[in-house]
């Protein structure tokens, strides 16, 4: 059986004017071969033989996963959930999707759960954190993001961590919270206000047309740039999208990739904002010239693989289309303010999101393909589309019977 063994690597070692040399104890014990070779694991600068062989002890607890100096019973759930997003959702989600989980983690997990220690955390506990949740308001769709964490982060701790058999989590029921709230849909009357409000020539004028007419989200309308669009094809393509990294941190503005390979897309566009695409890239250029070298140009440093951070540079050559006069980047922050504006000033309940549910219902209600639909918003599966979408409205009731009808002549 492997075991652990120490030697003072100075005994018997003299300095040139002969005094002994202090001691330096090594702990030594044999790892996994390589090649058929024997290999061992090492380490010296210890002053006794007892610091040696108590360090050597743990190192090679750890190395075979024994456990014998490395308790799960000390772990808490709060050091598991730090060990997950930053070996697990870090790695393999988005950005916006560790901020969604950073905001549910550290506003009611970790204050209700975070103190158990791991082997001790029973799916009673986990249950009634969730009907808490219900309790206190909150929607479904928030309730069930919360369960998707706390089951991702336990599976995380069952493997590879291994510090407990069996996700508690397989016991612990779904919960429904209060209804979502029903997606705004933007009239043709209330748009027309608000495009009287931003006329073109404004700043915010091409995001609000862009996402208008095309259905597109609002990182992607923001990481727009003037070669994601061929005038002569009339399309526009989704290649990056704007977004926050480390959000509610650092809050460093970052082109991505987009949410999904199906989002991902090339899309048809109309005349109408064709139209008004190039009056907006002449105004572009025309002010660029006015503001000379006081006109702001992009370039980006890679933050890590797929994600670059946006930073100001002389020589930049990203052209982004949603900009200011002076060329300064529109930001997720300015739709914002642009929303509380049009709530505030016009009383029309508006939220920048609501111009793609606005689109895809148009396209729905006029009888578009919905596999087409679901082609245009970069939507994974149809399903979604039809879900969330394809909203019944009073038109939608109203084809449905007429089309009965007609069948039964």
């Amino acid at each position: 059986m492997a075991r652990v063994t120490t030697r003072d690597r100075n005994k018997n070692k003299f300095y040139k004017d002969g005094r002994p040399k202090p001691p330096n104890w090594e702990y030594r014990f044999p790892i996994a071969p390589v090649n058929g070779k024997r290999q061992h694991s090492s380490q010296a600068g210890f002053k006794t033989q007892k610091e040696a062989a108590e360090a050597g002890t743990k190192a090679m607890a750890e190395y075979l996963g024994t456990g014998d100096a490395f308790k799960p019973e000390k772990i808490s759930y709060s050091d598991v959930l730090d060990l997950w997003l930053k070996n697990h959702v870090r790695a393999n989600l988005k950005e916006q999707t560790l901020a969604s989980y950073l905001v549910i983690i550290e506003k009611h997990i970790r204050p209700a759960l975070g103190h158990f220690f791991i082997t001790r955390l029973r799916p009673l506990d986990l249950q009634n954190f969730l009907h808490e949740l219900a309790k206190k308001g909150y929607a479904t769709g928030y309730i069930t993001k919360a369960h998707i964490i706390l089951k991702g982060s336990l599976k995380y701790a069952v493997e590879p961590c291994q510090y407990i058999k069996q996700n508690p989590m397989l016991y612990v029921n779904t919960v429904k919270g209060n209804a979502e709230r029903k997606k705004e849909i933007i009239s043709k009357e209330d748009f027309k206000k608000i495009i009287e409000r931003f006329p073109e020539g404004h700043h915010f004028y091409t995001p609000l047309m862009i996402a208008y007419h095309t259905g597109l989200r609002r990182g992607e309308v923001l990481g727009l740039t003037w070669d994601n669009i061929d005038f002569e094809a009339k399309t526009l393509t989704v290649e990056k999208q704007q977004q926050l990294f480390n959000c509610y941190t650092e809050k460093q503005l970052a082109l991505g990739t987009p949410k999904s390979k199906a989002s991902e897309r090339t899309i048809a566009i109309g005349e109408t904002l064709l139209a008004a695409l190039k009056r907006e890239k002449l105004r572009q250029k025309e002010n660029r010239l006015r503001y000379g070298k006081y006109y702001y140009k992009y370039g980006y440093r890679e933050i890590k693989s797929e994600l670059n951070e946006i930073v100001e540079n002389k020589n930049g050559d990203l052209d982004f289309i949603c900009v200011k006069e002076s060329g300064e980047i529109l930001t997720p922050t300015a739709l914002k303010h642009l929303s509380r504006v049009i709530n505030k000033q016009l009383k029309i309940r508006f939220e920048f999101h609501a111009l793609r549910h606005t689109h895809a219902t148009m396209l729905v209600e006029s009888g578009a393909n919905v596999k087409g639909v679901q082609q245009r918003l970069g939507h994974d599966h149809v399903k979604t589309t039809l879900q969330l979408y394809a909203r019944t409205t009073d038109s939608i009731i109203q084809d449905t019977i007429s089309i009965f009808e007609e069948a039964l002549k």
